[in-house]
This record gives structure tokens, C-alpha cells and sequence, in this order.
């Protein structure tokens, strides 16, 4: 069950906003198409990384892959929601953190390994944005769906730090490893979610300012 529950459920959960975004594609901007990016890439590669596993092929490869892409589409987000100045060192942090993830995959963790450094990097980084962007953006600059989005970013970063920082020792206890893989669908569920809400409500916007117009 618990199998189902981190391989199939949990990610499954991704369609939600995929779905919402889809059917409100033409009126979202610029900013939360980034997020659809994410998440359509996202789900692209973790079917693939299921079929793999089904088949038992070793579908760690792919988890580099995602890292790279996570990090493009999600920095390049946050890009949008900065002043010039923090947005263009924040472009310069992605292609670094880029590098560091490819020299990663090729000297320090083999693909077919878990990439618990870059991923390890790519949680720090998206924590300390977000938390960035809490402290730096006026609050009138502040939209609801980006509080939304944002918080499930920090949250789901936040909680899987351990995860990805420790995930090579945790094999070695199958309890704790479980316990702490559950958690972490658990937390994708919870993203996803408020991820959904922050569509809608820009939606919810997007439409009011049209009529209003």
C-alpha cells in the first residue's frame, strides 16, 4: 500500500493542476506559465521513471535530468518576481547551480545514483528564495496565487531537505526510509494542491481585471 502510495498516488496528483492550468492556459501570464512548464515536465518524467521501474530499470538517471529542469523553470520564476537587480542574480544562481548539478552527474554521483548533492543544492536554493521573497517583495506587490505557490515550494523543499541530503544512508534502515519517502508524497500532495489554489485564484484575477477593463 505504501508502495502505491509514493509510486502512484502521490505522483498521480500532478494532473490537478495540469488539468486547471490547461483549461486556463490562454489567460495565465507569463510568471505562472513557468510553473506549468514545471509541472508538465515534471510529470512527462516521472511516467517514464514509473514504466522504468515496472520494467526494473534503474530510472535514477532521470531524477538528474528532472533536477536540471526544476531548477530552470523554477528559478526563472522567482526571476519574474523580483526587481532587476535580485532577478538577474538569480538567473546567474540557475546557470551556476546548473553547472554544479551536470559536474555533479559526471565526477561526484553517478547518474544511476541518487543525486543527493544537487538536490540537496536545488532544496537550499528554492527555500532561500522563497523565504526571500517573503522578507524582500512589498506586500503590495504580493499577489494571493504567488503567496500560494510560493508557500507550497517552501514548504515541499523545506520538509524534503532531509530526504535529499541523507537519502544514500537511509537505505540502509527500511523503516526510517519509508516513513520518510511517505512523508515526502505526502508534502508533493500538499504542493500540488496549493499549487492548484494559486491557478485558480489567478484565474479568479485574471477575469476581474478583464472585466473591470
Amino acid at each position: 500500500m505504501s508502495h502505491i502510495f509514493i509510486g502512484i498516488i502521490a505522483p498521480s496528483t500532478i494532473l490537478i493542476p495540469i488539468g486547471v492550468a490547461l483549461y486556463n492556459y490562454a489567460r495565465m501570464p507569463l510568471t505562472l506559465r513557468y510553473i506549468f512548464f514545471y509541472l508538465v515536465i515534471s510529470a512527462c518524467i516521472n511516467l517514464v521513471a514509473i514504466l522504468l521501474s515496472y520494467q526494473s530499470i534503474n530510472n535514477l538517471p532521470l531524477l538528474h535530468l528532472l533536477t536540471l529542469f526544476e531548477l530552470f523553470f523554477l528559478l526563472y520564476y522567482f526571476s519574474l518576481l523580483f526587481e532587476r537587480k535580485i532577478s538577474i542574480a538569480l538567473k546567474y544562481v540557475c546557470w551556476g547551480s546548473l553547472l554544479f548539478c551536470l559536474a555533479n552527474a559526471l565526477w561526484w554521483q553517478s547518474i544511476f545514483s541518487f543525486n543527493s548533492y544537487a538536490r540537496g543544492l536545488e532544496a537550499i536554493i528554492i527555500i532561500l528564495v522563497s523565504l526571500l521573497y517573503f522578507v524582500q517583495v512589498p506586500e503590495r506587490q504580493k499577489t494571493s496565487w504567488e503567496i500560494f505557490i510560493v508557500s507550497g515550494l517552501l514548504l515541499y523543499y523545506a520538509g524534503s531537505f532531509f530526504l535529499y541530503l541523507f537519502s544514500n544512508f537511509l537505505k540502509k534502515g527500511y523503516g526510517l526510509s519509508t516513513l520518510v519517502w511517505n512523508v515526502n508524497a505526502a508534502l508533493v500532495i500538499i504542493l500540488y494542491i496549493l499549487i492548484t489554489v494559486g491557478i485558480l485564484k489567478c484565474n479568479r484575477q485574471m477575469i476581474i481585471s478583464t472585466s473591470s477593463s
